[in-house]
């Protein structure tokens, strides 16, 4: 996500994100005019909260605090909520689909079996397997547009979340320069308690930030994983499962073998285009534990 909260190696990286630049003339100029609104930022943040503090030290409790809301609320509304329930129920009809292989298979009725009406029962069998199917896909297909749903909205939040993680960088850094520049105009006694206070602070900062990054790059996973499941589910459900459809009124019209062998090849390509990992599935629910595990900076 391109913005380091290591204190110890900021200067350096600048230097060599500079030696970058200067490779280039056109990333070059861009470079400089962003370093200056970063920098106009930072000189505000130094301006009007920082300075302030110093004769409010009561005050740098709260320091950050706005963004840290800010970001837990954006985590919330990042969470795709449905998309596990959308992967069991894909995982569900997964299963119906192999127990159709007892189904639609070549069947040999002789005179007894016809007349104790077993072939009309295993025909009834199937029309009720049939009807089951379509209700799970019809479930499925109505949770997926709930899904897609979701992801627009957890896009829209990361992207305000990353908008966040800047402001979040440009207050460390205001800290960090601040707590330097200080030594110079505030009196030994309001400096020397106001330093220790808000070097803690900006610890705090980087520590919850670190939670956020963290939290941010499950999202990012839970995304993809949930891309890829509608992505699955909407490739069988408008081709795959029409075409094993027909197959099945194809075979059961004549059960040779080669109309069979086509409805089984049918059936274990539609199983492995909607088959998800589980390990997958499930990690699209871990992101909200770990955002919830973002410290309140606050200091007791």
């Amino acid at each position: 996500m391109g913005i380091s909260f290591k204190r110890s190696s900021r200067i350096d990286k600048k230097s060599d994100e500079k030696k970058v630049h200067d490779l280039n003339p056109v990333n070059h100029v861009h470079s400089v005019d962003e370093f200056k609104q970063d920098q106009s930022a930072i000189i505000a943040i130094q301006r009007d909260i920082l300075t302030p503090l110093l004769h409010q030290p009561s005050n740098l409790s709260h320091y950050g605090d706005a963004i840290i809301q800010d970001q837990q609320r954006f985590l919330a509304q990042a969470n795709i909520a449905h998309s596990a329930e959308l992967g069991r129920l894909i995982q569900n009809i997964i299963a119906q689909l192999n127990q159709s292989k007892k189904l639609f298979s070549a069947k040999k009725y002789h005179f007894l079996h016809r007349w104790f009406g077993v072939d009309l029962e295993h025909q009834a069998g199937s029309i009720n397997f049939l009807k089951s199917l379509e209700k799970s896909i019809e479930q499925a297909t109505i949770l997926s547009q709930c899904v897609y749903g979701e992801i627009m909205q957890s896009q829209h939040n990361f992207k305000a979340l990353e908008a966040k993680r800047e402001d979040m960088s440009q207050h460390i850094q205001a800290a960090e320069q601040f707590l330097q520049q200080s030594k110079r105009f505030a009196s030994s006694a309001q400096y020397e308690s106001f330093s220790v206070r808000l070097d803690k602070k900006i610890n705090m900062l980087m520590t919850s930030q670190h939670a956020t990054d963290l939290a941010m790059a499950q999202i990012q996973l839970n995304q993809n994983v949930a891309l890829t499941i509608l992505d699955r589910f909407n490739e069988a459900k408008n081709v795959l499962i029409p075409l094993w459809y027909q197959q099945i009124r194809a075979s059961h019209a004549g059960q040779s073998p080669a109309e069979l062998e086509k409805l089984n090849r049918l059936r274990e390509q539609l199983i492995q285009t909607l088959n998800i990992e589980p390990s997958q599935v499930q990690s699209t629910s871990m992101y909200q534990d770990q955002s919830q595990q973002i410290p309140n900076t606050e200091e007791k």
